[in-house]
């Protein structure tokens, strides 16, 4: 009797442990399915990737490059407010001409939209010598001109050429331009500021050339060129040339 008791207590007992072994076993299993699928989590998570395009490394010298517009005038001097000029010939189609008895053309009208002129040296092959009486002045986008380069090899410019042109600030003449042909070349061109000729005066000169320009206009010529000295009545020297202030670059 005393042995079956004790047979049963010890069958008890290994029950237990039995039990209790099994609950460590299914916890350890447990345990490391967690330690799986949290691995499996951080394996599979994507980490953002900083980039350098959006966040640029620190520099030292941290400056940018920035264009800036040009304050000088026409000739790179003098510091008259000017807008900039391109710098190749405006298309030829932009200037309606006509062919003279030697070979060579004469503007008579503006066909282009304005802005920064330059005009050609040629058209059609044949050398740009004379630009036309009202050429400019007669234009659709006559207001809209802002600066104008006259080429080489022009030698005459008529009257009333540029007459009411109110949005043009800067010509630049070339050495060849001996005369303004007629009057009122530059009437009107109330934004006009300055002039730039090459050369020496032209000779041939009409009336009121620059009347109605800016009121800070002024000519401006190079040192050594000659025609422009003005003298007052008793034949003291005055820096102006047709009633305009004439100035050295």
């Amino acid at each position: 009797m005393k042995t079956l008791q004790k047979t049963k207590m010890d069958i008890s007992q290994t029950g237990k442990r039995v039990f209790l072994v099994i609950v460590c076993v299914f916890l350890a299993m447990a345990a490391s399915g967690c330690q799986k699928q949290k691995k499996s989590v951080n394996q599979n998570r994507q980490v953002p990737v900083q980039s350098s395009e959006m966040t640029p490394t620190p520099s030292s010298n941290n400056t940018t490059a920035t264009a800036q517009p040009s304050t000088t005038d026409a000739s790179g001097t003098n510091g008259v407010a000017k807008r900039q000029q391109p710098t190749a010939a405006s298309p030829v189609k932009d200037f309606p001409c006509v062919d003279n008895a030697d070979n060579t053309v004469t503007i008579t009208n503006y066909a282009g939209s304005g802005g920064a002129v330059i005009i050609p040296a040629e058209i059609n092959g044949k050398p740009v010598t004379s630009i036309g009486d009202s050429a400019f002045s007669f234009s659709k986008a006559y207001a809209k001109i802002t600066t104008v380069s006259i080429p080489d090899g022009v030698t005459s410019i008529a009257g009333d050429a540029f007459n009411g042109c109110s949005g043009l600030t800067i010509v630049t003449i070339p050495a060849s331009v001996v005369e303004f042909s007629g009057n009122r070349t530059f009437e009107g061109c109330s934004s006009l500021k300055a002039i730039y000729f090459k050369g020496n005066a032209p000779t041939i000169m009409g009336d009121n050339q620059f009347k109605g320009t800016a009121s800070d206009f002024a000519t401006y010529h190079h040192k050594g060129s000659s025609g422009w000295e003005e003298y007052n009545a008793d034949g003291s020297l005055v820096n102006t040339w047709q009633g305009c202030p004439a100035k050295i670059y």
